[in-house]
């Protein structure tokens, strides 16, 4: 992720820190829930990590808002870039869809917190299983069964579209322009998997349902709304490939990618064509126009590894609030060179683009006014 994270105070694992299970949507061979990890102490604590486990026949099939390693057996979820930082008395969500054999006995069991019991005390986990106790957040249906709500919303009704931080940014003064030492290539994606061809989308119920066509070679399928997991969806041979995302918002930006099982630089493949919530509560294709020319803020970061989408970081990839500029587009960026929008930060709000760059180079760049253009994602 891009700089800008925060840097929240840090303890040790203790009794302040619990998680609960609610299993809040049940039918025949799945059930939908959400773990909710709640920091009940008077300090703030920077990363969690949740285990849990799960039956023989039982199938983790969707996950929000977390990371899970594996969607069988022996479960780990580590945080996304956005809520691995818990306040004092602040609680994050972890959403669930696990399909089953095994009957009502699939619940997750074994609860560990930072390696140490969930109820926070040694004591035997809790289990919440009631609805009227669950956490406070729309939770979407098994693909397996239709809703029961017949009403389809529209996206004008929708709240607004928030940074995924509450963070609010330093001022940080423009500068002078100093162009990059060298331009930024076109990043060429061709030997990682394309995007699915036909992605569709509706909002009903207060949720979005996406469908998505099948990409050769795809083990899995990940979808984002403005740059935040939405989903992680395993191919398994299921006759739909559906993720629903419980918390729209108005005009939200939807990105898909395709996933291969290996451990390869290439495993995330290429972002979609942007998708966005119509007023009309209809995703369609929506991609900048080429040729757009902004007058933008551009910082410059030189953090190594992985973007928020999975891709490498490196020179041509740039983080951008996906509010404003959709994960997938191309741009130009005058001193800079090509960059392509994939990467998230906690500084990158509004009217900004943060591009890579290695570490003293981006010292030397500071905070820039230029201009960015869309460009052919061809």
């Amino acid at each position: 992720m891009a700089k800008g994270s925060s840097s929240a105070a840090s303890s040790s694992p203790g009794p302040t820190l619990t998680a609960v299970f609610a299993a809040t949507e049940r039918w025949d061979g799945g059930y939908s829930g959400a773990y909710t990890v709640r920091n009940a102490g008077e300090t703030s604590r920077r990363g969690w990590r949740l285990e849990f486990d799960l039956p023989a026949g039982a199938r983790v099939t969707s996950v929000w808002d977390g990371m899970a390693s594996a969607r069988t057996g022996h479960i780990t979820v580590a945080p996304q870039p956005w809520n691995t930082d818990l306040p004092a008395g602040g609680s994050v969500t972890v959403g669930l869809v696990v399909t089953h054999s095994a009957g009502l006995g699939a619940l997750p069991t074994r609860c560990l917190l930072d390696g140490g019991s969930c109820a926070g005390s040694g004591a035997t986990p809790t289990r919440v299983t009631a609805s009227s106790t669950a956490p406070n957040r729309t939770v979407p249906q098994s693909p397996a069964t239709s809703s029961t709500s017949t009403s389809t919303g529209t996206g004008a009704s929708l709240a607004a579209c928030q940074h995924f931080s509450a963070e609010v940014p330093p001022s940080r003064v423009t500068g002078p322009s100093r162009n990059a030492t060298s331009q930024a290539p076109r990043i060429d994606l061709s030997d990682h998997l394309p995007a699915p061809a036909t992605v569709t989308g509706k909002l009903s119920g207060g949720a979005v349902r996406i469908s998505l066509s099948r990409v050769p070679g795809a083990t899995a399928y990940r979808v984002w709304r403005n740059g935040q997991s939405v989903g992680w969806l395993d191919d398994w041979g299921q006759e739909t490939l559906t993720v629903t995302d419980p918390l729209p918002c108005q005009g939200a930006y939807y990105t898909v990618a395709a996933l291969r099982n290996d451990a390869s630089a290439a495993s995330t493949g290429q972002l979609s064509t942007p998708y966005r919530l119509g007023d009309d509560g209809s995703v369609r294709a929506a991609p900048l126009a080429a040729g757009t020319t902004m007058t933008l803020r551009v910082t410059a970061y030189g953090d190594a590894g992985q973007t928020a989408s999975g891709l490498a970081a490196g020179p041509g990839t740039c983080a951008v609030d996906a509010r404003r500029i959709p994960w997938g587009t191309r741009l130009k960026v005058d001193g800079y060179g090509y960059c392509y929008a994939a990467d998230i930060g906690t500084w990158i709000q509004g009217d900004i683009v943060d591009v890579w760059m290695p570490n003293a180079d981006a010292a030397n760049w500071g905070v820039q006014s230029r201009t960015v253009t869309v460009v052919d994602a061809a």
